[in-house]
């Protein structure tokens, strides 16, 4: 089939200074589909870069542009696409031609990826995309629309996005805002009325707020219950936290373990040792926003606070009666030597000290406790006074 004169043009002139027209054929294949091609100059146009949108009988969508470069890259380096609004035109001039009016507007669909949230509203954060697609069963898609705009303020003009599909993300202060969307089929036709989102953008990450610990220095001795609260302001509300401290979830007492967790109560006797040390909690929102919060603590001690921990080593059994008195005389005479700057005899009595719970060892005084006790001694050697 031959056509019409000048329906198929080359809008280029051949060199030096000829114009001439190409050769089409077109026929229709046994699904009833049109098929044609164009004999051009240099490139294959025509269908090249036309995006039909079309569903195919089994479902399935033609997809996007044959070709998605031409030209050399050292002769067009900056050009990635064969799309030209005259090759366009004539495809949608030849469909029009053969296949017949398309008087029907397309549709078109807006979804939303992940993360989402479906809480008080639709929640969304700025990595969430948003995909439009439209779909026509004559003409096919030429363009998709859409506009994003903070709720209540004044639209903006639309983006147009050639071809079925388009995906773009929010951005901006975090709060509600309304998507518009809707495509244009090849015959002009364009999807009324378009369709209407509302989503609100939080990019904010969750607060948390700890009250225990808190960034001191503690005794060896001492304990705390942590304790901390969380809150997502007008986000997507708390999803989950996790508390560790020094990136651990787990501590241990020496017999059993336990889980770092809110309302925890902390023996730092038997759950961690001198230093410093970090807690920190890890808070996840509903769309994926996290944040870590930390604070900082030390645990020292003194030449009281280890008389305290033989005593409570007793108390519990770790240190039998008769082998905690002699313990704590050690330990008086030390503290004495110390109040007078004598680090000399203090030392040396706190050395005495350590010897005594290696003898008794696994005997009068737990190996636990034996191991608490001499690190905590020879941590007072090193800090005197």
């Amino acid at each position: 089939m031959r056509p019409t004169e000048n329906f198929c043009s080359n809008p280029w002139p051949d060199w030096p200074d000829d114009r001439f027209d190409w050769g089409m054929t077109i026929y229709q294949a046994s699904s009833g589909a049109w098929v044609f091609n164009a004999a051009t100059m240099e490139r294959g146009w025509g269908l090249d870069d036309y995006f039909t949108g079309l569903n195919t009988a089994d479902g399935a969508n033609n997809g996007s542009a044959i070709r998605t470069q031409c030209g050399y890259p050292w002769f067009h380096p900056g050009l990635v696409s064969c799309r030209n609004d005259a090759s366009a035109q004539i495809t949608r001039n030849v469909l029009t031609k053969f296949q017949g009016e398309d008087a029907t507007a397309p549709q078109s669909a807006l979804t939303i990826g992940s993360p989402q949230y479906a809480g008080s509203q639709l929640f969304v954060a700025a990595v969430t995309p948003f995909t439009v697609t439209g779909t026509d069963d004559a003409s096919g898609i030429w363009n998709v629309w859409y506009r994003i705009f903070p709720s209540g303020s004044t639209p903006p003009s639309y983006t147009s996005v050639e071809g079925f599909s388009a995906t773009f993300n929010l951005s901006g202060a975090d709060g509600l805002y309304e998507i518009d969307s809707y495509a244009t089929d090849n015959a002009g036709n364009d999807e009324t009325p378009a369709h209407v989102q509302s989503v609100y953008l939080d990019t904010t990450a969750p607060m948390t707020t700890i009250n225990a610990p808190v960034a001191k220095q503690y005794l060896h001795s001492d304990s705390f219950t942590i304790n901390y609260t969380n809150s997502d302001g007008m986000g997507s509300g708390v999803q989950s936290d996790v508390p560790d401290i020094d990136g651990q979830t787990t501590l241990h007492d020496g017999t059993t373990a336990v889980t770092v967790a809110n309302g925890l109560p902390v023996k730092l006797l038997t759950e961690l040792a001198l230093g410093t040390h970090t807690f920190n909690v890890n808070a996840v929102d509903n769309v994926d926003n996290d944040s870590t919060t930390t604070v900082t603590f030390s645990i020292v001690v003194t030449a009281q606070s280890i008389k305290d921990e033989v005593k409570y080593f007793r108390s519990i059994g770790a240190i039998t009666q008769d082998e905690a008195t002699s313990l704590l005389q050690k330990l008086n005479a030390a503290a004495a030597y110390r109040a007078k700057h004598d680090c000399k005899n203090a030392n040396t009595t706190y050395r005495n000290f350590i010897s005594e719970l290696r003898a008794q060892t696994g005997k009068k005084v737990t190996s636990q406790a034996a191991s608490i006790l001499i690190a905590d001694a020879q941590y007072l050697i090193v800090h005197c006074p």
